[in-house]
């Protein structure tokens, strides 16, 4: 490649960044106006939302319900080993 062609390839490098850079710029206006508005119905729904009952405690997870390869069931561990709780 001669100099000039060198030249010309790196103005057009240019031109299609500043492009790149001008559509990057108008997507992140967009999801910044489609994020507010998402928020705003959200608040609006949270607003007029009865009051929240307490979810009920579930019962922690056992080595045998969990079936992990590799890993012994809890009939394998020795007593009082800590049971994994969600």
């Amino acid at each position: 490649m001669t100099i000039d062609q060198l030249l010309d390839a790196i103005d057009g490098i240019r031109v299609q960044k500043a492009e790149l850079e001008k559509k990057e710029q108008a997507m992140l206006k967009i999801l910044q106006t489609k994020a507010e508005k998402q928020k705003q119905r959200i608040e609006k729904l949270t607003q007029n939302a009865p009051a929240k009952a307490e979810a009920p405690k579930e019962a922690p997870v056992t080595a045998n319900q969990l079936s992990i390869p590799g890993i012994p069931n809890e009939s394998k561990l020795p007593t009082g080993t800590p049971v994994l709780t969600r």
